[in-house]
């Protein structure tokens, strides 16, 4: 179908952004597999997941792509890092440490030595002598040599200097890895620092626990809480948080990396770095504090708490510090990865922090994700989809768009080597008796329209509340009139659909489908006065509203039950004027009908009950001087030549059913196949209009 659609034009100087073209493609999809599935959210979640192809220039990336990039990068990062030089460091230094040690001790011991030797002297090297079994039997562990040196009086000054830039160092990184930003104390950690920041451990402790204690999170006093917290230790808190919430939160996520960093390592070193934590910790007083805290923010934010450990063991060495971000990287790119897993349509994608998309995905993922979430905007803007509680449907203009979208591919195989709107007027009869009024423009409909009712309806309003000598003139929605055109003589027309699960077993229920939406599309347009109505059957049938056929999809039931269709079909049909007549799509005979006592019978093969139960409703419509067109629906090369009219339907017990069918003249018979037959019933609904016309 030829769109012409007008925009901007950037002088070819820019990249054209998201547009009317791309809007075009993308419904055009979303129409097409709305018809294959018949569930608008399915489709949705199918364009969000997949993404979308553009006008011309490639392809959006959807979410599942989106996710497949982050599992990637979150694999290459988790592979590239590694922690082993820190122990090496650690290590290379404890030993560096000792080895001074022991050599201030052997120059004292050589020093102290005296040929003639005295108590005294002896006691000095006694003293040295434990000093160095001490030293020679240190445990392997770091942990544990760290923490046996901590109790150990050093002689030499140069060894206590530096194990104390080591203790200094180490107990930096753990309130770094453990507090981020709340670590700006770190610096002075043996004095005011360490002291502020456990007090304000505490503070969030006792915080933590009133939540708690409260019930629910958002209570009245937590700005106040926020406030105080902030005038108290807002040099350790740092910017960004608004709020009590957004500050916890932070804090337990930097903790549980700091946790799954340890989880990461492997077994022997993760019980060494463990021990070298909770040793620091210990060092500074603040053990049992994080310890409580820990325990209160995870029960705090148990979602948190669900993020996994990825094993470090790269070529790219970290220390605690860095470790605990990469782990936070991490974490967030997991947490990105759920929420996108989450998302069912455009309208989800808000809900995911765009600035966040950008910093772990990159430029060119944000600019995937910002043109598929302004997609769902675009579609809504164009009113060609609605949200409605929460569920995306079509709009009246979108069922429309989509109705005339079949209706020409259809047309265009009956006007095969013809060419012209002038050809498709032709076939529908338009131009011919008819009679032209006007009507209040619908959205969605034709806007043919006449602006010397639209004036005069908005002259009429103004004129109410205006009171001046002159008077301006301002359109309102409600002013607007078109014109409207159609036949003297008008035709009522039920669309039977068959629904039932064998419809898509064959292959034929999208065919079906595409010929209602054409037909509603062809009505609406060209035969306004026209009365269109929707049966869909299976074991039952049941009234389908027109905005609903976009949607349909067939019943998981067997069952084809005829005599329910033609019996709704002929009620909804009485008091109608002009021409009344089914059209009955179906492809196979009747195996359910309803018994005396109102309860579906169901066979198969079909049993004569059945079919004589379909064909008395069947004489009560002929009776009414409803015509019954059916239309029976096989493949190529079964049941009869495509298209030809036949004594048989397709199935292989319909012989009996469609021979009383063709012989009960109530209406034609004929056999076609799916790609046939939006073409076999538009023509012969126009014929039958023609026809109509001429008495």
């Amino acid at each position: 179908m030829v769109r012409f659609v007008y925009e901007r034009c950037s002088g070819g100087s820019e990249r054209r952004s998201w547009g009317a073209l791309d809007r075009e493609v993308l419904f055009d999809q979303i129409a097409s597999d709305l018809l294959e599935r018949g569930d608008m959210s399915a489709v949705l979640q199918k364009v969000v997941s997949n993404g979308f192809p553009l006008s011309g220039r490639g392809k959006i990336d959807g979410t599942r792509q989106m996710i497949v990039t982050l599992r990637r990068m979150r694999h290459l990062k988790a592979q590239s890092h590694g922690l082993s030089e820190l122990f090496e460091g650690i290590s290379q230094q404890l030993e560096e440490v000792v080895m001074l040690e022991c050599g201030e001790l052997e120059e004292l011991s050589r020093e102290a030595q005296d040929p003639g030797g005295d108590a005294d002297c002896e006691l000095f090297q006694d003293a040295l002598s434990e000093k160095r079994v001490f030293l020679n039997t240190l445990p392997p562990g770091i942990d544990k040599r760290m923490a046996e040196l901590e109790g150990y009086e050093f002689t030499s000054s140069s060894a206590r200097e530096r194990f104390g830039k080591l203790r200094a160092w180490l107990s930096s990184q753990v309130v770094g890895s453990c507090f981020g930003r709340l670590g700006l104390a770190r610096a002075d950690l043996d004095g005011l620092g360490g002291k502020r920041l456990g007090e304000c451990i505490e503070v969030l402790n006792a915080l933590l626990e009133r939540r708690h204690e409260a019930g629910r999170k958002g209570v009245d006093h937590e700005a106040g809480w926020f406030t105080s917290l902030v005038d108290l230790f807002g040099d350790l808190l740092g910017e960004g948080e608004q709020d009590l919430d957004g500050l916890l939160r932070r804090v337990a996520s930097q903790l549980v990396a700091a946790e799954k960093l340890l989880e990461s390592l492997p077994a022997g070193q993760r019980d060494e770095m463990r021990g070298l934590v909770e040793g620091a910790l210990s060092g500074l007083g603040l053990l049992s504090q994080v310890t409580r805290l820990v325990g209160n923010l995870r029960r705090a934010f148990p979602d948190i708490a669900q993020y996994k450990s990825y094993p470090v063991s790269g070529a790219r060495q970290l220390d605690l510090v860095d470790g605990t971000e990469l782990m936070r990287e991490l974490a967030e790119m997991e947490q990105l990865e759920q929420a996108l897993a989450a998302v069912r349509s455009p309208g989800d994608l808000v809900h995911i922090d765009i600035h966040q998309v950008s910093r772990l995905l990159g430029p060119a993922g944000a600019s995937s994700f910002q043109q598929l979430s302004d997609a769902g905007r675009s579609l809504e803007t164009a009113r060609l989809l609605e949200v409605s509680d929460n569920r995306w449907r079509l709009s009246p203009e979108g069922v429309r768009r989509m109705g005339a979208a079949v209706l020409t591919d259809i047309f265009a195989s009956v006007l095969a080597g013809r060419s012209g709107e002038h050809e498709l007027d032709s076939i529908a009869g338009v131009g011919h008796d008819v009679l032209e009024w006007t009507r209040p423009y619908e959205p969605g409909g034709p806007m043919n329209l006449n602006m010397a009712k639209t004036f005069k309806n908005a002259l009429v309003r103004s004129a109410s509340s205006h009171s001046g000598p002159y008077m301006p003139l301002r359109l309102a929605a409600d002013d607007f009139e078109v014109d409207a055109m159609g036949d003297v003589v008008g035709a009522s027309t039920v669309v039977a659909l068959d629904i039932s699960l064998s419809m898509p077993m064959h292959g034929s229920f999208v065919a079906a489908k595409k010929v209602a939406v054409a037909m509603h599309a062809l009505v609406s347009t060209r035969f306004p006065h026209d009365f269109l109505g929707f049966v869909g059957f299976s074991k039952r049938a049941r009234e389908i509203k027109p905005a609903e056929i976009a949607e349909i999809s067939w019943d998981l039931e067997h069952g084809t039950n005829i005599q329910h269709a033609l019996q709704l079909a002929r009620r909804m049909l009485s008091g109608r004027y002009g021409t009344k007549q089914v059209l009955l799509i179906t492809d196979g005979e009747p195996t359910s009908h309803f018994q005396p006592g109102g309860e579906v019978f169901f066979s198969y093969p079909p049993v004569p009950e059945t079919v004589d139960s379909t064909m008395r409703e069947l004489a009560r419509c002929a009776a009414v001087g409803i015509i019954v067109n059916t239309f029976m629906l096989t493949t190529p090369g079964f049941g009869g030549p495509p298209g030809s009219n036949a004594s048989r339907s397709a199935g292989p017990h319909s012989g009996e059913f469609t021979e009383r069918l063709v012989s009960s003249a109530a209406g034609r018979v004929m056999l076609t196949t799916p790609g046939a037959l939006g073409r076999h019933v538009l023509v012969d609904f126009i014929t039958g209009r023609r026809a109509v016309r001429k008495y």
